[in-house]
């Protein structure tokens, strides 16, 4: 089957340029750095949560709030 898509935090200038958009998407994450097991729910890093479409089969990019259910990465 593979992968529909791939998502990343990093620069949107860099990442721009190989197909990937920032979703603009509320995103909640473990906050490990913190040692605790608190959840922390903000956008991603300066913003830079984006996805690129690997496949044309892939369904739609979901909408709403995402949970990584892990750390940043």
């Amino acid at each position: 089957m593979g992968f529909g898509w791939a998502a990343s935090f990093g620069t949107v200038a860099i990442y721009d340029d190989l197909g990937y958009a920032a979703t603009g998407q509320l995103i909640r994450w473990w906050d490990v750095a913190s040692n605790t097991s608190r959840l922390e729910r903000r956008p991603g890093p300066h913003g830079a949560f984006m996805v690129r479409q690997l496949s044309v089969d892939a369904p739609p990019w979901p909408e709403g709030d995402l949970d990584l259910n892990g750390p940043e990465f």
